[in-house]
């Protein structure tokens, strides 16, 4: 697979070290392209998006 377009906002600031969660979802399905999309959550703040990105897969 072959990234054709991708991005990533961030909700706050991330500092190394430190952990963080990812939550990775399917989007929409196409003929030949997938969109997938990931979110960012700090390890001590779960409910709290530090930034959500996303890429479309061909």
């Amino acid at each position: 697979m072959l990234m054709i377009n991708g991005f990533c906002n961030f909700h706050q600031q991330l500092a190394y070290p430190g952990e963080l969660t990812l939550k990775t979802y399917i989007g929409k399905i196409g003929c030949s392209s997938l969109d997938v999309y990931t979110t960012m959550a700090l390890t001590t703040e779960p409910d709290s998006m530090a930034a959500v990105g996303g890429a479309t897969m061909v």
